[in-house]
């Protein structure tokens, strides 16, 4: 799972008024998990990420057209970037239709989702730790947060 997490806010120069943001943010930061990895977002606009890991690099492009949306992933074979390969990574089409779809193949067959409560919180604990990183100044904020009271708008 996520240890710590740690991050700003972009502009940089946004300021968190009454553990408020009311617009949905991008941001960038740095995620040390309890296994020792670390990953890296490199923001790319509104419809690109891009997460930089030990082993290798995912990036999403064009996230806000799903008939163009794609997924890159680059694994790494050593230890230098010139060493690292594309991997082809099957187009997944729409988040929306995916996580619509599990959401009725769960109900239909019993199973859990795939983003079930326990991974949606840690996700979302993790997303509230880069605000409240960029309040600190870019500290380490371990999970679970303390700020329980920080409001972040996302659509």
């Amino acid at each position: 799972g996520i240890a710590a997490v740690r991050g700003e806010v972009l502009p940089r120069e946004t300021r968190i008024a009454g553990n408020r943001i009311d617009e949905d943010p991008r941001a960038a930061f740095h995620i040390a998990f309890e296994n020792g990895v670390e990953a890296y977002s490199v923001p790319g606009g509104t419809a690109e990420t891009e997460v930089v890991g030990t082993e290798g690099t995912i990036r999403t492009l064009n996230t806000l057209d799903p008939g163009e949306a794609r997924v890159w992933l680059r694994a790494s074979r050593g230890r230098s970037v010139s060493d690292w390969e594309p991997v082809p990574v099957p187009n997944a089409g729409s988040s929306v239709v995916a996580c619509l779809a599990d959401l009725v193949d769960s109900h239909e067959s019993g199973r859990p989702t795939k983003a079930n409560v326990e991974s949606s919180h840690r996700v979302a604990e993790a997303l509230l730790a880069v605000p409240e990183s960029h309040r600190q100044g870019g500290a380490w904020v371990t999970l679970p947060v303390e700020n329980r009271d920080l409001y972040v708008f996302h659509v």
